[in-house]
């Protein structure tokens, strides 16, 4: 996989600022070797490649899902705004 040197940037970037990072690309994202490793190590980011021919999955959105509101548990109030923001997305309440 060759990996588009600017999204890797902005993904290290992220992580590098102690933000979550959801990366969902069906070609640059990694999901395995050591740029996976250094970008999953904290917990802090999220990285799913979906088959190019099916894109994301409702478990794919289930991982979103999850993965945020365990963000949101840890953040402020600003957290908890993009948990109901990504509730609203995938088809359920915002509250």
């Amino acid at each position: 996989m060759r990996q588009a040197v600017w999204l890797l940037d902005a993904a290290r970037e992220v992580v590098a600022q102690g933000r979550p990072l959801i990366w969902t690309d069906d070609a640059e994202t990694p999901t395995n070797g050591p740029v996976y490793e250094e970008l999953t190590a904290s917990g802090r980011a999220l990285l799913i490649a979906p088959l190019p021919n099916r894109g994301l999955q409702p478990a794919h959105l289930d991982q979103i899902e999850v993965f945020v509101a365990s963000a949101a548990a840890s953040a402020d109030s600003e957290g908890v705004d993009a948990l109901r923001a990504a509730r609203r997305l995938l088809g359920g309440p915002g509250d």
